[in-house]
């Protein structure tokens, strides 16, 4: 018998369901590179936020983009998710909103077979948290280094403290090397984590180095180590997402694969599945083999992200311990057709 607050939930799930599977499904056959996976930030004045933010929204929904769009007075952040051929069309849009050329948007592309996120949401709001309409929030920020300076400094200098602005279970997915995995998960943790990391290589001639996934945490975390009076501060600019547009050598210090928050969860830093950079280094937290894939835990009550290999995956019905499987009753809702085999029952909600 199904417990009432299930009950409450299910026809939401079925709906969720659907959808999903349908998605999963249809990534089968569609054509790759049918759709363009975008991230980019831009932090420069912006002036009739409302204006932008209304224009923006309905050219999106007009063209059947889905992902997250925000902007206020300090820029614009997006991750979003379009037909390849609106791309181009895209970036004019965006660029002449903001008054910038589109190549200062440094827009990042990822190729994918399906849309890759569930829904459109345009705002105005935070970019970021502790990335609001406070102008002087970020005034003052890391230097950036591109792949090339990146990679000098790591090559040249074993004493830099290399941090990563993510949380752990993206650096379980993939990583720099030396860098060690986070402690914090909120970003109201900021606060405390630079406080540490000043204790930790203040009176040292240390360089401080970062990065997160498309740069725009670093932007916020470098400001406030700075703030705090460290001097050497370096960001990786345009973070993994920049960084792996290079090609294997370029991207030596790299390893593993990368987390991302949208329904494809885990590819390679080009986005290439199946390629040369995909070589992941993740293991399965309940046989400890190497696994390509993450989970969010199938119990209503944990929700925890967790790597799996398939087949834990479908003995554990997605969750990430034998107390939330026991706990569980409904059956797992597959986000991509990676991360459950196809034709085995589980893999959708059915009742």
């Amino acid at each position: 018998m199904l417990r009432p607050g299930l009950c409450r939930l299910l026809p939401g799930l079925l709906t969720r369901a659907a959808q999903v599977w349908g998605r999963c499904c249809s990534s089968q056959t569609s054509k790759h590179g049918q759709y363009s996976v975008v991230s980019l930030y831009h932090l420069n004045r912006v002036e009739r936020v409302g204006e932008v933010v209304r224009d923006i929204r309905g050219w999106l929904e007009e063209v059947g983009a889905t992902g997250r769009v925000y902007f206020n007075s300090q820029g614009v952040n997006c991750q979003m998710c379009l037909e390849s051929d609106k791309l181009e069309m895209f970036k004019e849009v965006l660029g002449n909103k903001l008054g910038v050329e589109q190549d200062q948007l440094r827009v990042k592309v990822h190729l994918a077979d399906f849309n890759v996120f569930r829904k459109l949401r345009v705002r105005q709001g935070k970019l970021l948290e502790n990335l609001d309409d406070d102008a002087d929030i970020i005034s003052e920020r890391g230097e950036h280094l591109d792949r090339e300076g990146w990679n000098t400094v790591l090559d040249d200098d074993s004493r830099s403290l290399v941090l990563v602005i993510r949380n752990g279970y993206e650096w379980d997915v993939g990583r720099f090397r030396g860098a060690e995995r986070p402690q914090f998960r909120k970003f109201r943790e900021f606060e405390d984590m630079a406080d540490e990391v000043v204790d930790k290589v203040k009176d040292k001639e240390q360089k401080v180095l970062m990065y997160c996934t498309g740069g725009i945490r670093c932007e916020v975390f470098s400001s406030m180590l700075i703030k705090r009076g460290l001097e050497e501060v370096y960001q990786l600019k345009d973070g993994v997402l920049g960084y792996g547009e290079g090609d294997l050598e370029d991207t030596r210090h790299w390893e593993g694969n990368l987390f991302v928050f949208d329904d494809r969860l885990v590819v390679p830093i080009d986005g290439v599945v199946g390629g040369d950079h995909d070589q992941p280094v993740s293991v399965c937290r309940h046989c400890g083999v190497l696994a390509d894939m993450v989970y969010n835990c199938n119990s209503l009550q944990c929700n925890q992200v967790h790597v799996s290999c398939m087949q834990c995956a479908v003995g554990m019905q997605g969750c990430c311990s034998v107390q939330c499987r026991d706990m569980t009753s409904h059956h797992f809702v597959a986000r991509n057709s990676r991360q459950w085999p196809r034709g085995v029952e589980g893999g959708k909600m059915i009742g």
